[in-house]
């Protein structure tokens, strides 16, 4: 059973949400999302692996309801990396399987980079490495053409142009293969009416 609305304070003054399931004395196995989703992109597959795995999802910092700083800078790489370090000790853990998707991928790489000690295996799904990325974004026309979209994220006033209509835009992006009830939960989330 899936056990929702739990918080831990990760760093001083940032609290993530997070839902779990399994023994909290089994070794941890964390599932990071990816964007523009939340810890519910993993509810169908966490039961899978709780017989033998603490399994933990949380929203990370400016999902859901998990602390959302003003500043842009708050959402550096380094800083999501430190909530999951902080994150892993509230949990009472030294070491995790880190599972990451899409953005979420990207700061398990960056986890990985930094604190390989604090990593038993990590499965990467949907984001590149960063170092062979850097490369074919600096120098691949097509890869810069397929990443135009994050740039394009990043403009002031995009996150506007996403909620327009209802997130009409997100919705037919994520054309949701879990149907009306999956669909939304997510809506749920990103307008912060808690899933």
């Amino acid at each position: 059973m899936i056990r929702d609305g739990q918080f831990a304070e990760v760093q001083p003054g940032v609290r993530l949400h997070y839902a779990s399931c399994g023994d909290p004395s089994k070794p941890l196995l964390l599932l990071l999302h990816g964007f523009p989703e939340y810890w519910g992109a993993w509810r169908e597959l966490m039961p899978a692996f709780a017989d033998e795995h603490h399994v933990v999802a949380p929203d990370q910092r400016g999902y859901n309801r998990s602390d959302k700083p003003a500043e842009v800078r708050a959402y550096r790489a380094p800083l999501l990396v430190a909530d999951l370090v902080g994150l892993i000790r509230a949990l009472g853990h030294e070491r995790c399987i880190l599972v990451g998707h899409d953005w979420g991928g990207a700061i398990a790489w960056a986890f990985a980079i930094a604190h390989p000690e604090m990593i038993e295996r990590l499965v990467i799904l949907n984001a590149p490495h960063p170092v062979p990325f850097a490369r074919a974004l600096a120098g691949d026309a097509a890869q810069q053409q397929a990443s135009r979209y994050m740039n394009w994220l990043r403009r002031p006033g995009s996150e506007e142009r996403l909620a327009e209509n209802g997130f009409e835009r997100l919705e037919r992006l994520l054309h949701n293969p879990d149907g009306a009830e999956a669909l939304a939960r997510w809506l749920r989330a990103v307008t912060n009416d808690a899933p």
